[in-house]
Parts: C-alpha cells; structure tokens; sequence
C-alpha cells in the first residue's frame, strides 16, 4: 500500500508541475510544501500533509523549480556602424601620384584646387604626380587642397 501511494504522489507531484496548480486549489497545498520542503526540511508533518506524501519528500529533498519558459532578453543599445575612416590620406608637402586619395569627407569641408578632382562621396584625389599643398581662399576662407609639381611651392605656400 505504501508503495502504491508513493505513485500516486509522483503522479500527483508531475500533474503539479506539468499544469501549474495555484496555491488555493486543493492540491496546490501539496504542492507549494514540496517546493519550499528544501527549506521546512524535516518540520513537515503528516497532519500537514495527506497520507503517503510523507514517505516520498525524502526523495523531493532539495528540489527547486526551474523556469519553464527561456528569458526572452531585451537590449536597446547593442548596435553600432562601422567606423568610415575619414580625414585627411596625405598632409601638406607629401609626395602623391595620379589617383592617390589626398582627403575622405562628408561634404566639402575641403574644396578641389588645381590638379585635384572631387568623386561623388566628395572625396579628394590626385590627378598629377606632385606634392600636397593646403591653403584658404575667398572672403570666407574657404579651405582648398591643390598639388603642386615641386615641393619647395608646395611648402613655401603654406
């Protein structure tokens, strides 16, 4: 007899977790001593529990529930572009050829002078071999990027 009760306990103790009875059912009093019973330990009593459940906490001793459900997680701020690298490729007085990449930019920060072309991502290049040179022209002092053939000009026009 005592072993047919200990079944119907582990029944009773799968319907439990399987279907998630609340704590005012009439099982779920069952239920809620034997997921604290890590706790009550041996203070559980057969007057607390119905006949045969007392026999099969032994086993339940140290029992915790799991999380039935995986966590769904949430971030908001895990993103970020990949950097563009912009700027100025080659300095005042630096030796370029045809096709050298002289400034990468958003908009026209630097303006094309002589023997340098603008592309349509408003990037600088090189159109001659020569030597960079930077300087301001125009009442408002607009930054322009030519290259010159020889470097002394380049330099000496800063």
């Amino acid at each position: 007899k005592i072993q047919r009760k200990k079944i119907q306990f582990y029944r009773l103790f799968h319907i439990l977790v399987m279907f998630r009875y609340s704590a005012n059912s009439a099982t779920g009093s069952v239920f809620s001593l034997i997921s604290y019973s890590h706790v009550l330990g041996s203070c559980i009593t057969d007057s607390i529990l119905p006949s045969g459940a007392q026999a099969a906490l032994p086993c339940l001793q140290g029992f915790e529930r799991w999380a039935t459900k995986k966590q769904g997680g949430s971030s908001t701020n895990g993103r970020d572009s990949q950097s563009k690298r912009l700027g100025v490729k080659k300095f005042a007085g630096e030796e370029v050829i045809p096709g050298n990449i002289i400034v990468r930019q958003r908009g026209t920060k630097f303006h094309p002078g002589m023997n340098v072309l603008m592309g349509k991502d408003h990037t600088l290049h090189s159109t001659i071999n020569g030597y960079v040179r930077f300087y301001e022209q125009g009442k408002n002092k607009r930054r322009f990027i030519a290259v010159e053939t020889t470097r002394e000009v380049a330099v000496a026009k800063q």
